[in-house]
């Protein structure tokens, strides 16, 4: 239940960081949910939205390499406090439902009513009471957090929101303009990531805590991977298209359902949809769009999928998703031409099972 306690602390935190930066054009929350809010902020740039941007110089990844293991449980505990207090402020209670979990003045008889002491002592009494079974030997754990623990990723994140936020406030009285550039930064729990901000690495000892170490992953100036993203620089914008670290294995990576396993032919299509929707958004360029799609089409073939299954999937995409794909500026026909056709042209082999027309009946 803690966990849910605190995703519900996290998006209020959120709130009130917007609340700042809609006034300030200061966003002192570093936090993302996924890579759908780095392209959020690509677009932003990309079209010159963003106060005191310019145009795309720099790009620069780091990763705590020992973020877990290495937090002191008494600044766990301070800092977790001073985030849980502010958020609780205005509100008495956190009401959790078998449906829902809400902030609330007033209680709820036939919920869970949770408020800020008891909600401390529950994450004090966490901390403090953490054993591992080594042997007959049990130990108690006197720093850091286990990485299995269900709440561990959201203490963490937290802890780190309450370092960048304190120094971000504080620059902001005294430099507005260097404390705009420094949230061109945004952190996946331990993975950082900063736009036209080669001077970051300067001011991480005056963000973050002694105790973590913080290590640059950049690549290259103009070129890095983060997430499931590949982000380059060209002709000063930012060029984005898919990264997938298992392409980098020695080995064959199993992964898409088969058609023999006896699996519904719904479902297995909406692999494919899901997919096809996560390219679209990623990749800025048609080629890099038509690569993935090609990769994929090809994988489906081969294990078992009908290539007028896959087209008749991609009709409903392209008219469902139109919104994602008119950056493209490609016809239905062109993309099933340059795409799942060109995937069969790959496989001598398959056999087409039905001729598919893509112009639409009259």
């Amino acid at each position: 239940m803690i966990s849910e306690y605190l995703k519900i602390i996290k998006i209020k935190r959120a709130q009130y960081c917007k609340g700042i930066d809609k006034y300030s054009g200061v966003n002192p929350m570093f936090i993302i949910k996924n890579s759908d809010d780095i392209l959020d902020k690509i677009k932003t740039f990309n079209m010159g939205k963003k106060r005191n941007f310019g145009k795309a110089k720099s790009v620069q990844t780091f990763d705590f390499s020992t973020l877990y293991t290495t937090i002191p449980h008494h600044l766990l505990k301070e800092k977790i406090k001073s985030v849980i207090h502010e958020a609780f402020k205005g509100r008495n209670f956190i009401v959790t439902t078998p449906y829902k979990t809400y902030w609330s003045n007033n209680t709820n008889q036939k919920a869970t009513n949770v408020d800020e002491t008891y909600l401390l002592a529950a994450i004090d009494f966490l901390i403090d009471n953490i054993y591992i079974l080594n042997g007959d030997t049990i130990y108690r754990q006197t720093i850091g957090i286990p990485m299995g623990t269900n709440c561990a990723p959201l203490l963490a994140d937290l802890f780190l929101h309450y370092y960048e936020y304190d120094f971000i406030m504080k620059l902001k009285k005294k430099d507005v303009h260097k404390a705009r550039k420094l949230c061109n930064t945004a952190r996946y729990i331990d993975d950082l990531i900063t736009f036209n901000n080669p001077d970051f690495v300067e001011h991480i000892p005056e963000i973050y805590p002694k105790e973590l170490t913080l290590k640059e992953t950049t690549e290259s100036i103009d070129s890095v991977s983060y997430l499931d993203l590949l982000i380059n620089i060209e002709d000063s914008k930012f060029i984005t298209k898919i990264f997938d670290k298992r392409e980098q294995f020695n080995f064959t990576v199993i992964n898409y359902p088969y058609m023999d396993s006896n699996i519904p032919v719904k479902p297995a299509l909406g692999v494919y949809t899901s997919q096809l929707i996560r390219y679209a958004k990623i990749c800025t360029k048609f080629e890099d769009f038509q690569e993935r799609n090609l990769l994929i089409t090809k994988k489906l073939l081969r294990q078992g999928y009908k290539y007028s299954n896959l087209v008749a999937t991609f009709k409903k995409f392209h008219l469902k998703y139109n919104n994602i794909l008119t950056k493209y500026k490609k016809t239905l026909k062109c993309y099933i031409k340059e795409t799942i056709s060109l995937s069969i042209q790959a496989l001598p082999s398959y056999k087409i099972s039905r001729f598919v027309t893509i112009r639409k009946r009259r």
